[in-house]
C-alpha cells in the first residue's frame, strides 16, 4: 500500500490504517452547515445512547471513554469525500459540524455548522488557536480531563490516541448554556519528519498529534435548528416542526444504519425489512441479500430456531426479550454468538407491525473470557506445566511440575530441558516433539519416561503446543504433562484382569454370550459354540432371537433382553436354543446390562447354564418318583421310610394291609414303636446303622399286627439319600416270612425224611455238582463200592470211579443231565474199592435248586451183578441141556 495525497487536502491516508486522516497545513475551514444529529437533551453526567444499545457498549467503561474499533458513519463518509474534494468541501458536502486541531501551526477548523449550532460567529472563536484553548473556552469543567488525559503538557495537551465514535461532552453555547454533544473523534500521532508518518499507538511522547471529529449537538429545548437557521431562536412554526420530524426520521435511520451494533427488523411474517451495516459485517450478507428473507430459517442456527421463533413471536405480541443468546449463521456457514434484545415495532397508532432486534457479537468477548479462564486454570492446574524458549531452555515451571519431578522452579529455569532433564535414550524423540511445537505443530499424548530428582522413573504424557507472543509469533513451547505412572500400572493390572477375564469367559464351563443394543451377537464363548454348534465366527453379528431361539419363545426372550438393555437384570430365565443340527438345548439364563466406562448401557451379557441333561434327569426323577410311589403302593412287601429322627415318613399299602395300621396312624410316629418291646433296641440299632450309612440285609424279627397277630418279618434297611448324596433318612423293606417259616419247617422235615429215605434206600444213590465232583453218596453206594462218604465227597466221579471203557459214555450222560435231559436205564460198569467190577443200571436226572436252576446231577443205580450171575447159570444149564439133547439124538440115529 502507498499513501494517496492531494495538494490541498486537509487529510491524507495513513499507510497502516487507510481510514485514518490527518490535518494538512494548507487547508482551512470552509465547511458550513448545522448539526445533523438531533438528540434528546441529557442532564450532566448522562450519556445519550440508549441503555443496553451497541452505541452505549461502544463508548466503554469509566464514563464512556473506551476506544472503539472502527470509524463512525460520519467519519467514513467524510473520509470518502475528503479523498477527492479536500476536507473543507467534504465537511460541507456531508452536512457535518467539524472540529479539527493539530499541535503544529496548522489553522484549526471550527466549521460554520458547528459554530451556528452553538451560536458563535467566526470572530468569537478566532482566538482558539490550540486544542487547549478550545477546551478551556467551550468544554464543561467535568469533561475537560479527557482532552488532556493522553498528554497533559500545555503545548501538546491531547486526548489518548485512538478512535472514539460516541464520546459525549458538554459544550458551552454563546448564551452560556451547556449543550450535550456527541463526538466522533480520532486522535493520532505524527511520527515521521514533516508529518510524513502516522501512528495509532499511544505513548508518553509529547510529539505532534492530529485531533479530528465530527460533532452532533442537542439543545436543551425541544428542538434544535438545522442548517443555517438560528438554533437559539424561539420561533417554531409548522414548517420547522415538519422539517424537524423529517430530519429526525432521517437521522434515526442513519443512526440505525451506521450503529456499531447489529440492528435488524422483521415484519409480522418474520421477513427481514431492516439490516444495518453492522449486520452486514457480522453475517456477511449485504442488505439487498437479507431483505425479505425469513430471519429465523435463513440466519439462525438450526439448534436455536425454535427459541428464536418464540422470542420473535413474543415481541409480535408486545413482549420484549432481553439478552437472548443464539447462534447466527454467516454467509460462509460459520456460527457467530449474538446477544439480542428484541422489542415490538409499532406504527403511529401503536399497533405492533414487526420486531426490532439490537444485538451484540459476543464471540470475541467469550473468547477473551475463555482465555482468561484458561489462564487461571493453568496457574492453578493440578498437572505439571512447563515452558521452553526458542533455544529449548526452561522458562516456565509450575508448582505441580516441581511437586512431581522434585526440582524447584529456580533449579530448572534457564536449563536445557532435553539435555539436562531427559535421559539420553529418549532425547531424540523428545527433542523432535519440542521442535515440532516450535515450528507451530501441536503434539498430543506423546508418552515418554521422565526421571525425578531422586532418579525415580515416572511415565508421562506430553501435550506440546506453540507459545505465541503478543504479535502472534512463536516465542516458545508450552508443555502440559500428565503423570500416568499409576495409570500405566493400573492399565497393566487391568490388562491382566481383562486377559484373565477373557480366558475365563472363553474357558468357562457355562455358555456366555453378549448382544449389542440392536440385538446382534457380539460375544460368543467356546462353551456356547460347543453347546449350540455354531462357532464364534458363525454367530457374531447375527440376531440372537431370530436365529437361535425357537419361535414360541422369541417374544419372552426378547422381553428379557430388552429389560437388560433398559438396565434391569433377569435371573434364572429358562428357554430353549436351536443347535446348528436342529437340536434343542435348554438354557437357564442370567441376563445383565453391559456398560461402557461411563456407565452407559451398550448391550447385554448373558451367562447361561445348559440344563438339558438336568431337566431330563428331573423329568426322569419325577417319573421314577411317580413310578416308585406306584411301585411302593403296588409292592407285595411292606415298605417304610423314616427321617433322621426315626419317624415314619412313608408307609405303603402293603404295610397297611399286613399290619393293619393306616398311613395316618403311623405318619410322624417312631417306627420302633411298632416293634415288639424286647426287639426294639436291636431294631433301633439297625436304623441308626442305616443313618450312619451302613445297610443291613435280612434281619429277622417278629412283629405284632394291630389285631395282635404275631408275624415273622425279614427286614432290610438302607440309607435314604438326597440329590447331593447326603443321608436324609432310612428306607426299610420288610418281607413277611411267616408262611415261609412254616414251609421251611415242613421242608426241613421233608428233607430230613428224604435224607433218611435216601440213606436207607436199597439202591445206590449219588449226586455230583456241575463240575462233576461227588456231593452226595448214600449208604448203599458205600456198601456197593466199598468207599465211605468221606472218601468220595469232592472227588471226580468219572475219572476216579468209572472204568476207562465207559468214561466217555458216562460223561455224556452227565452233561445231558446238566443240560436238563433225563437218561434212563444206562448200563455201566463200576469198580469197587478192591477192584471188583460192578454192573450198574443208571438213571441220571438234573438236580435243581429252589428257583429251578440246574446245580448238578442225581444218579440212582441198580446193581446188576447178581442178576447177571443168575442169568449166566441159566444159560449154562440151557447150553448143557441142549448139548445133551443133541448127543442123545445123534446116538439115536447111529
Amino acid at each position: 500500500t502507498t499513501p494517496r495525497r492531494h495538494t490541498n487536502s486537509f487529510w491524507k491516508r495513513n499507510s497502516a490504517h487507510p481510514s485514518i486522516w490527518r490535518a494538512s497545513h494548507a487547508d482551512r475551514a470552509t465547511a458550513q452547515g448545522g448539526a445533523r444529529h438531533l438528540l434528546p437533551r441529557s442532564t450532566r453526567g448522562q450519556r445519550m445512547p440508549a441503555s443496553g444499545s451497541a452505541e452505549m457498549r461502544a463508548v466503554g467503561k469509566g464514563g464512556g471513554e473506551g476506544k472503539a474499533t472502527e470509524l463512525g458513519a460520519p467519519v467514513r463518509k467524510l473520509v470518502r469525500e475528503a479523498e477527492t474534494k479536500g476536507f473543507a468541501s467534504a465537511a460541507e458536502a456531508c452536512g457535518q459540524g467539524a472540529v479539527c486541531y493539530t499541535s503544529t501551526d496548522d489553522t484549526p477548523i471550527l466549521s460554520e455548522m458547528f459554530r451556528k449550532a452553538l451560536g458563535y460567529d467566526m470572530a468569537d472563536v478566532t482566538s482558539l488557536e490550540r486544542l487547549r484553548d478550545f477546551v478551556d473556552f467551550m468544554v464543561h469543567p467535568d469533561d475537560r480531563a479527557w482532552f488532556s488525559s493522553g498528554v497533559s503538557s500545555v503545548p501538546t495537551a491531547r486526548p489518548p490516541v485512538g478512535h472514539y465514535p460516541f464520546k459525549q461532552v458538554q459544550l458551552r453555547s454563546k448564551t452560556g448554556e451547556y449543550l450535550v454533544a456527541v463526538l466522533d473523534a480520532r486522535i493520532h500521532l505524527v511520527t515521521g519528519p514533516s508529518g510524513d508518518g502516522d501512528s495509532d499507538s499511544d505513548s508518553d511522547s509529547d510529539g505532534d498529534f492530529h485531533f479530528m471529529c465530527t460533532v452532533s449537538i442537542a439543545k436543551s429545548s425541544s428542538t434544535i435548528g438545522q442548517g443555517r437557521r438560528d438554533v437559539a431562536g424561539p420561533a417554531h412554526d409548522y414548517e420547522s416542526k415538519k422539517k424537524f420530524k423529517q430530519s429526525s426520521a432521517e437521522d434515526m435511520r442513519l443512526l440505525v444504519r451506521t450503529a456499531n451494533a447489529l440492528i435488524i427488523c422483521v415484519d409480522e411474517d418474520g421477513k427481514v425489512d431492516e439490516w444495518n451495516m453492522k449486520a452486514e459485517e457480522i453475517a456477511g450478507y449485504g442488505s439487498d441479500e437479507a431483505m425479505g428473507r425469513d430471519f429465523v430459517e435463513v440466519f439462525i442456527h438450526p439448534d436455536h430456531r425454535v427459541k428464536a421463533k418464540l422470542v420473535l413471536d413474543n415481541a409480535l405480541h408486545g413482549r420484549s426479550t432481553a439478552n437472548f443468546e443464539f447462534l447466527l449463521v454467516t454467509k460462509l456457514g460459520a456460527p457467530v454468538e449474538v446477544l439480542l434484545n428484541t422489542t415490538p415495532r409499532r406504527d403511529a397508532n401503536s399497533v405492533v407491525v414487526g420486531v426490532v432486534g439490537v444485538g451484540q457479537d459476543t464471540t470475541d468477548r467469550k473468547v477473551a473470557e475463555l482465555d482468561s479462564y484458561l489462564r487461571v486454570m493453568l496457574d492453578s492446574a493440578n498437572a505439571p506445566v512447563f515452558g521452553i524458549d526458542l533455544s529449548g531452555r526452561v522458562n516456565e515451571w509450575n508448582l505441580k511440575a516441581a511437586e512431581v519431578v522434585g526440582f524447584r522452579s529456580d533449579e530448572v529455569m534457564g536449563r536445557d530441558f532435553v539435555e539436562e532433564l531427559i535421559r539420553p535414550e529418549n532425547r531424540v524423540q523428545v527433542k523432535r516433539v519440542l521442535d515440532n511445537a516450535l515450528q507451530g505443530h501441536d503434539t498430543s499424548a506423546f508418552e515418554f519416561p521422565l526421571f525425578t530428582k531422586d532418579q525415580e522413573r515416572i511415565d508421562v504424557l506430553l501435550n506440546a503446543i506453540p507459545r505465541l507472543d503478543g504479535h502472534g509469533k512463536i516465542s516458545g513451547m508450552t508443555g502440559y504433562v500428565q503423570n500416568i505412572t499409576d495409570r500405566k500400572k493400573a492399565e497393566g493390572d487391568l490388562y491382566r484382569v481383562v486377559r484373565d477375564l477373557r480366558l475365563l469367559i472363553d474357558t468357562a464351563n457355562a455358555p456366555i454370550f453378549g448382544i449389542d443394543k440392536g440385538g446382534k451377537v457380539n460375544e460368543w464363548n467356546l462353551k456356547a459354540a460347543q453347546i449350540v454348534g455354531y462357532s464364534s465366527d458363525e454367530a457374531m453379528g447375527r440376531d440372537l432371537v431370530e436365529v437361535f431361539v425357537s419361535p414360541e419363545y422369541r417374544g419372552a426372550v426378547k422381553g428379557v433382553l430388552d429389560d437388560a438393555l433398559q438396565g434391569h437384570d433377569t435371573s434364572s430365565f429358562e428357554f430353549p436354543l436351536f443347535t446348528k443340527l436342529g437340536g434343542r438345548v435348554e438354557v437357564l439364563l442370567n441376563a445383565t446390562p453391559r456398560r461402557d466406562a461411563n456407565g452407559a448401557i451398550t448391550g447385554m451379557v448373558g451367562v447361561g447354564q445348559d440344563v438339558t441333561d438336568r431337566n431330563k434327569a428331573e423329568r426322569e426323577s419325577a417319573r421314577q418318583a411317580s413310578e416308585t410311589r406306584f411301585i411302593l403302593d403296588a409292592a407285595n412287601a411292606p415298605i417304610w421310610a423314616m427321617d433322621m429322627e426315626g419317624k415314619v415318613t412313608a408307609w405303603n399299602q402293603k404295610s397297611v394291609e399286613l399290619l393293619g395300621y393306616t398311613t395316618e396312624e403311623v405318619m410322624g410316629n417312631f417306627a420302633a414303636d411298632f416293634v415288639i418291646p424286647e426287639w426294639r433296641v436291636r431294631v433301633k440299632g439297625l436304623l441308626d446303622d442305616a443313618l450312619q450309612g451302613r445297610a443291613t440285609a435280612n434281619f429277622e424279627h417278629p412283629i405284632v399286627t394291630k389285631d395282635g397277630v404275631r408275624l415273622d418279618m425279614l427286614l432290610n434297611t438302607t440309607p435314604r439319600r438326597g440329590v447331593n448324596g447326603d443321608i436324609t433318612g432310612v428306607v426299610a423293606v420288610c418281607q413277611d416270612i411267616t408262611d415261609r417259616k412254616k414251609a421251611e419247617m415242613i421242608t426241613a422235615q421233608m428233607a430230613s425224611e428224604m435224607r433218611s429215605l435216601i440213606d436207607t434206600a436199597n439202591a445206590p444213590i449219588f449226586g455230583i455238582c456241575k463240575d462233576g465232583k461227588v456231593n452226595a453218596w448214600n449208604r448203599k453206594s458205600a456198601e456197593l463200592m466199598g468207599y465211605t462218604t468221606d472218601e468220595v465227597m469232592g472227588r471226580d466221579l468219572v475219572q476216579e470211579f468209572i472204568s476207562p471203557d465207559y468214561r466217555m459214555a458216562v460223561k455224556k450222560v452227565i452233561d445231558d443231565a446238566l443240560n436238563g435231559l433225563v437218561t434212563s436205564s444206562f448200563e455201566l460198569t463200576l469198580f469197587s474199592k478192591v477192584g471188583i467190577p460192578i454192573d450198574v443200571l443208571l438213571n441220571a436226572n438234573p438236580r435243581r435248586n429252589d428257583i429251578g436252576d440246574i446245580v448238578g446231577v442225581v444218579g440212582i443205580g441198580q446193581d446188576l451183578t447178581e442178576n447177571r450171575k443168575t442169568m449166566k447159570n441159566d444159560v449154562d444149564l440151557a447150553k448143557a441141556k441142549a448139548a445133551n439133547d443133541a448127543k442123545s439124538q445123534f446116538l439115536a440115529t447111529m
